[in-house]
């Protein structure tokens, strides 16, 4: 039986970080996660993942684009996806981001986020 797929989640929200991980985790999907930019960097780049959820509101506005220049920057790193995910902005908010900070992300959900359209969300990139 193949490994599963890796998926790191980095918010600076415990309880959404534990939300989420269940709901991985029950769709067989293995977890890593972290609770900053830092540690969610240094986790990715000791073992890669597969594909990234990162809160766009990440320690201040704006702050989880960070790491899609971050690991744009990093061949290993550089093929992961990116879901960005928020409760108060969307990527379609484009005085809020430039063209290129809306490249960085391959999708983005809004919080609360369903589920079963996580599920959907993280398998259609995987």
């Amino acid at each position: 039986m193949p490994a599963p797929k890796r998926v790191m989640v980095i918010d600076d929200d415990p309880d959404f970080v534990r939300y989420v991980s269940i709901v991985l985790e029950a769709g067989g999907y293995a977890v890593d996660s972290a609770l900053n930019l830092a540690d969610g960097l240094a986790t990715m780049r000791q073992t890669p993942p597969d594909l990234a959820i990162v809160d766009v509101m990440l320690s201040r506005a704006l702050g989880g684009l960070d790491i899609g220049h971050e690991l744009k920057c990093d061949p290993r790193l550089c093929s992961i996806p990116i879901v960005m995910v928020s409760a108060i902005v969307s990527m379609q908010d484009d005085d809020l981001f430039s063209a290129e900070q809306r490249e960085l992300a391959r999708d983005f959900m809004s919080k609360p986020i369903v589920p079963a359209d996580l599920l959907q969300c993280v398998g259609a990139l995987l």
